[in-house]
């Protein structure tokens, strides 16, 4: 159980190292990437996506992509799709997240620029940990993949997912909550 002390406020964030992010990202297989324009099939569907974020930011929300937002069947801002990947740590160039999706899929179609995010939770001790991964996302051939080494394939869920993409890391960060119940280690509504 964690306990706080009296520099770390109850229920506050602490930020995590580097090494603390690497190592969630090695441990968990699914995570969401963020891709920065969707193509929407409905018509009409952008002007609707346009009211809820204009609700959103009359409610306190902020966006921090800016442009154009909707134009015909193209919604920006970003659209958050689960994923299973892979961390791979290569021998020289950094660590990259291998993933593999549909082809002509929104995140196969994406721009470069991309956010990749993993957390963890634990319910009970009301804490848990997020990492999010600003990076580059670019499509990968047969041989680059093999010089990545054997165990690179993150094994879709989904079928038909034979795009390969990897996410080429900019910036790393992560943050964990400190648990706001530093008391019993059950939670009451559990005998109710």
């Amino acid at each position: 159980m964690t306990m706080t002390t009296p520099d770390q406020p109850v229920g506050a964030f602490e930020e995590l190292a580097l090494s603390e992010c690497l190592g969630f990202l090695a441990g968990t297989p699914i995570g969401r990437i963020g891709v920065a324009l969707t193509p929407l099939p409905e018509p009409n569907k952008a002007a609707m996506l346009s009211a809820l974020v204009a609700d959103a930011v009359a409610k306190g929300a902020r966006v921090v992509n800016h442009g154009d937002r909707a134009s015909e069947t193209f919604y920006r801002p970003a659209v958050v799709f689960p994923v299973n990947y892979k961390f791979v740590e290569r021998p020289t160039g950094g660590p990259v997240i291998v993933l593999r999706t549909r082809q002509g899929s929104t995140i196969s179609q994406s721009g470069e620029a991309v956010g990749f995010q993993i957390d963890g939770i634990d319910a009970g001790a009301e804490a848990g940990w997020s990492v999010l991964v600003r990076g580059a996302l670019h499509h990968v051939r047969k041989d680059e993949l093999d010089a990545l080494g054997p165990f690179v394939d993150p094994h879709p869920w989904a079928e038909g997912r034979d795009d390969w993409l990897v996410i080429v890391p900019v910036t790393v960060t992560g943050r964990r909550i400190v648990a706001g119940n530093a008391g019993w280690g059950f939670h009451p509504t559990g005998y109710l």
